[in-house]
């Protein structure tokens, strides 16, 4: 059984099961996780086989698999209620990238339509990926104006990976899949329900480094998006409109409780240090490997190796070289080429 299908069966468990679980790693990041994994199974219901005979059988799938826990960005690993896994389609490289949270209005005015428009197509950087959560509105606009300019773009969705809500937006969702990421906590099949989005608002502003509220009423989900984000100690930025136009209040209300008040892309830039490593400082990373994560970074500090290298060197087995190569490049702490050679990203310190 694979590492993968461990995550799984831990994802069949009860709700109260996941939460504890993941509450004890975020308490012992030293601890290696599987282990912890694997005992924490043992004390749990067996999962239906059927039911994950079918995760594993879709994670196997070209495009789509799932990221566990360990592997997720360190800005999402440290919110109060991170998710046991995310179930992905497209490029997971991409949670690699600074991420910029670009919400509002499901209704948007022709100003907020124009303003997204405008925000998303002047930002430029190569490491820069608009996220936002696939609904009708301004999350599809900063999609499709992410996609024009030729930035990468990540949707978490409310919904499982296999369904598609609004309906409207099935060819989006597709060429988000082909050309960026789609995310969910959800089992692939699930359909959308109400107390669905709060959870995936808390992703959105889990992954960003700021969220952009563009346009929203006193009563949109948006603010909650900014509420998260606030709690989370991300940047919360609004832009203002007219006084008089209902669309904005909730943007204002923003501003008024402490919310950086923006009018151009380039006051964004300035909030934000763009250039900056996206998940954790160097010194950060390292101190938070596990022992495995350590051995594995030191047979590559020697020079760069390809996975059959690596598994002589390291004397781990293929699967748990996978995982943790998997994981590191993830967080930004390894790089890959081309050709299939791993090594530390530039900059990376001595363990």
């Amino acid at each position: 059984m694979t590492h993968h299908d461990l995550w799984l069966q831990m994802f069949l468990q009860a709700a109260p099961i996941k939460t504890q679980f993941i509450q004890y790693l975020q308490a012992n990041p030293g601890k290696d996780p599987i282990s912890c994994l694997r005992q924490w199974l043992k004390r749990c219901k067996p999962t239906n086989p059927e039911d994950l005979s079918y995760l594993v059988a879709w994670c196997s799938e070209d495009g789509q698999g799932l990221i566990p826990f360990p592997s997720l960005p360190l800005t999402l690993r440290s919110i109060g209620d991170p998710p046991v896994l995310l179930f992905y389609q497209g490029t997971p490289k991409l949670l690699a990238y600074n991420m910029l949270a670009v919400v509002g209005s499901r209704k948007p005015s022709p100003a907020g339509m124009e303003n997204t428009d405008y925000f998303v197509r002047h930002f430029n950087h190569p490491r820069l990926a608009i996220i936002s959560g696939l609904a009708q509105g301004i999350d599809t606009l900063a999609h499709k104006a992410a996609i024009t300019a030729k930035l990468a773009t990540v949707a978490v969705l409310g919904c499982g990976l296999n369904q598609c809500y609004p309906k409207a937006n099935r060819f989006l969702q597709s060429e988000i899949r082909d050309k960026g990421l789609l995310l969910s906590e959800f089992h692939p099949n699930e359909g959308v329900k109400a107390w669905h989005f709060p959870k995936r608002n808390r992703l959105i502003s889990g992954l960003s480094e700021g969220v952009l509220v563009v346009e929203a009423a006193m009563k949109s989900g948006s603010l909650t998006t900014a509420k998260l984000a606030a709690e989370q100690g991300r940047q919360v930025m609004a832009v203002p409109g007219d006084i008089h136009n209902p669309m904005v209040q909730g943007c204002h209300l923003l501003i008024r409780e402490g919310a950086l008040m923006v009018t151009a892309p380039a006051e964004v830039t300035e909030a934000i240090a763009w250039l900056e490593v996206k998940s954790e400082t160097k010194q950060t990373a390292v101190e938070l490997l596990n022992q495995q994560e350590r051995r594995l970074l030191k047979v590559l500090d020697r020079s760069p190796k390809l996975v059959d290298d690596i598994i002589h060197y390291s004397g781990m087995e293929l699967a748990l070289v996978l995982d943790l190569l998997f994981s590191l490049e993830l967080r930004g702490i390894i790089v890959s080429s081309i050709d299939g050679y791993y090594k530390p990203s530039r900059g990376q310190i001595e363990l």
